[in-house]
């Protein structure tokens, strides 16, 4: 129908249709969108301004039952379109056929669908103005990822509450750096003539922690870099300096930070490792957020002397015979005591760890554990509790040498 009539037009007497009316109001919502998307909220999940105890956009993903979980969902598509999902929640299971692995969104016309959004499994993201993909998944990896992100911190429930415990943890952690503590020294490597070389990690702290809840996701990125790269770079210099030798000698500046950090995190805990900028969609932001929270809190317990593992090095390592081309390590423990372990190990494919403990100098007898993908490339295993006796190790083995092993002792 061509738009030839117009409000001002219609006379007593006159006929509306419902298809003028439907085109009216799809006209006017057209006009919205290119409004929307031109202030670059397109693509976004938002906040309508609801009460402040509503939830919004709570989203969970469940990849053991590949189901996509929503609560209460407002988002506009990349064309500026309004897709809501109003209460109760609502689970989306991915279809067992392999096919079809993206779950799209669409806001339809008042002509054909009254206005209402449209979510269905489909083999391919959508690329109209209408269409949005909410979220994928990746067999190879056997996970969900969420691919939009939040316009504002508090339009998405999961990185409001994210967000909120990143401030406190960070208000805790500026305290402690500037109340004078000589535990803040000791565990930073500071001295008096370095103390200032800290001064960078206050700011990124306090710049974070002064975000409000209403600011734009885009302004707020820039923060969560620079805190990213100040507490990744502290890890790796304490890491590194607490190795001593030639590493003992190493000053707490900037550039000499950032470079023990392109070394690796490897040893560090993991949320460390995932202190990673510039998250590419929704899950990497709300990995790169917690994080953010869990390296803060583990800084500041850290320096308090409350850490809750430290990493454990072998005395030895070796080729055990029974399997060639697998790696054996040998630990040493104080007798008596009850140990928990937790292990790592970075490989592309699940390998085969075992451990068994005995006298010294013998292979004893190993026992399989059970592996845990948490993630791609890596797996997750808990080694006791067990006690040790007089003269006994610990062994460990993997059946192939090209995988890596991180073995750290719980407090």
């Amino acid at each position: 129908m061509t738009k030839t009539l117009k409000w001002n037009d219609l006379r007593d007497g006159s006929r509306l249709h419902a298809a003028h009316l439907f085109e009216l109001a799809d006209a006017a919502r057209e006009a919205t969108a290119a409004a929307i998307a031109g202030a670059g909220a397109g693509g976004r999940f938002i906040n309508p301004g609801l009460a402040a105890d509503t939830s919004v956009n709570l989203i969970q993903l469940d990849d053991d039952n590949r189901i996509v979980d929503i609560d209460n969902l407002v988002l506009l598509t990349p064309g500026g379109f309004l897709a809501e999902l109003p209460p109760p929640r609502k689970s989306f299971v991915v279809p067992p056929d392999g096919e079809h692995l993206f779950l799209n969104l669409y806001a339809q016309d008042y002509a054909t669908g009254a206005g209402k959004t449209e979510a269905k499994w489909e083999k391919k993201s959508p690329s109209q103005a209408r269409g949005v993909c909410l979220a994928q998944w990746h067999p190879d990896q056997e996970r969900l990822r969420l691919i939009p992100t939040p316009f504002t911190l508090n339009a998405m429930a999961n990185t409001r509450q994210a967000h909120a415990e990143l401030v406190e943890a960070a208000s805790t952690l500026v305290g402690l750096l500037i109340s004078g503590d000589p535990r803040v020294n000791g565990q930073l490597r500071l001295t008096p003539p370095t103390q200032h070389y800290a001064g960078s990690l206050v700011s990124a702290l306090e710049s974070t922690a002064n975000l409000s809840p209403n600011t734009p996701l885009d302004v707020a990125l820039p923060h969560y870099t620079a805190l990213a790269i100040e507490l990744k770079s502290w890890f790796c210099f304490v890491a590194t300096a607490s190795q001593g030798g030639a590493n003992r000698g190493l000053q707490p500046d900037p550039l000499t930070r950032r470079a023990t950090a392109t070394r690796g995190s490897l040893g560090l805990p993991d949320y460390v490792q995932a202190l990673e900028p510039l998250p590419r969609d929704g899950t990497e932001l709300l990995a790169l957020m917690d994080a953010l929270a869990r390296a803060t809190v583990g800084m500041t317990r850290s320096i308090l002397g409350e850490r809750d593992e430290d990493p454990l090095e072998p005395i030895e390592v070796f080729e055990p015979d029974p399997w060639p081309d697998g790696s054996g390590f040998k630990y040493r423990l104080q007798a008596g005591v009850e140990v928990t372990l937790r292990c790592e190990v970075l490989f592309d494919v699940e390998p085969q760890l075992m451990w068994g403990m005995g006298q010294a100098g013998l292979l004893p007898q190993l026992r399989a554990l059970p592996l845990e993908r948490p993630e791609p490339g890596r797996f997750e295993t808990t080694v006791g509790p067990f006690t040790l006796g007089p003269n006994e190790e610990l062994v460990l083995v993997l059946d192939d040498a090209a995988a890596a092993l991180r073995v750290y002792q719980k407090r």
